[in-house]
């Protein structure tokens, strides 16, 4: 059983996927045995698995049959290898080693990514999922530790409706942790998909990703069940990784994202199974 299994869900993006791979083996490097899958919901659309046999033929292409989601796919990819760790990996991430000198700045010289969180997973028992710093492209914050969100919070923060409530930017505020400095590893309630580093148990005890959710908030799903389990959840932003992070619906008017934009009624339908899952009440576990 290898140590690391890494799973990186593709769907028509084999042009982040091979700015992602090259920066990923450098951070690897040889210090940690790793598999790394793309289970791809395209139908080869994109050309990927040629690219992979290509270019990258140490990486496993692994072909869903068409687009089955975000979470069904990672379950796939994870069940394919068991492995003493997961990898949860978006396709539009870069690590440092992939970075332009000196953009963005802070990464602790000498210091790879996946190895650090690993030996922190195995110094602390107690954490079952961690995850680094997000960036922008720019090196900005991004936002990817949050809060458990109330009934309103996500929605709001899609709908861009803080700009006409003080009160409900204030909510969406708290649930992005506007209030925390983001500079100390520290318990928070969930962490988004686009890096979840999770222990080997914990997953096989969570039963991996639920399958309700197509895609968004299969994360925080996931996060709220291993915090029952008693596995903790941390923040990890000593650091940092680049997301690219594509918001394409933000911005529009409210009406005309629900009415003709797929991803934000993809993101209804989870926002709307996660209160039937879970209720209205939202705990907190974190800072």
């Amino acid at each position: 059983m290898p140590k690391l299994n890494i799973t990186i869900v593709n769907y028509k993006m084999v042009k982040d996927i091979r700015l992602l791979l090259p920066s990923l083996l450098a951070d690897l490097g040889s210090s940690v045995e790793a598999v790394i899958q793309i289970i791809d919901n395209s139908n080869n659309c994109d050309g990927i698995k040629e690219v992979l046999a290509q270019e990258f033929p140490t990486v496993r292409y692994l072909d869903a049959l068409g687009n089955i989601g975000f979470g069904k796919a990672q379950n796939l990819g994870m069940a394919t290898v068991p492995a003493d760790f997961y990898l949860v990996l978006n396709p539009d991430i870069i690590f440092p080693a992939g970075q332009p000198a000196g953009q963005p700045a802070g990464q602790p010289a000498g210091q790879t990514v996946i190895k650090t969180l690993l030996d922190y997973l195995e110094a602390n028992p107690t954490v079952g999922i961690v995850a680094p710093r997000l960036t922008n492209t720019d090196g900005s914050l991004q936002p990817s530790c949050l809060r458990f969100n109330g009934l309103l919070d996500q929605i709001a923060r899609r709908l861009e409706w803080g700009k006409y409530s003080r009160y409900i930017q204030n909510r969406v505020n708290r649930f992005l942790m506007t209030d925390y400095d983001h500079q100390s590893t520290q318990p928070v309630d969930w962490l988004t998909g686009a890096f979840l580093l999770v222990r080997g148990e914990t997953m096989r005890a969570l039963g991996g990703f639920d399958q309700r959710f197509f895609m968004y908030l299969e994360d925080c799903d996931l996060c709220r069940r291993s915090w029952l389990l008693g596995q903790a959840v941390h923040y990890f932003p000593a650091l940092f990784i680049t997301h690219g992070h594509r918001r394409g619906s933000f911005g529009q008017s409210a009406w005309r994202l629900v009415l003709y934009n797929k991803v934000t009624r993809i993101h209804l339908k989870s926002w709307l199974k996660y209160f039937a899952k879970w209720g209205l009440r939202a705990p907190h576990y974190g800072r």
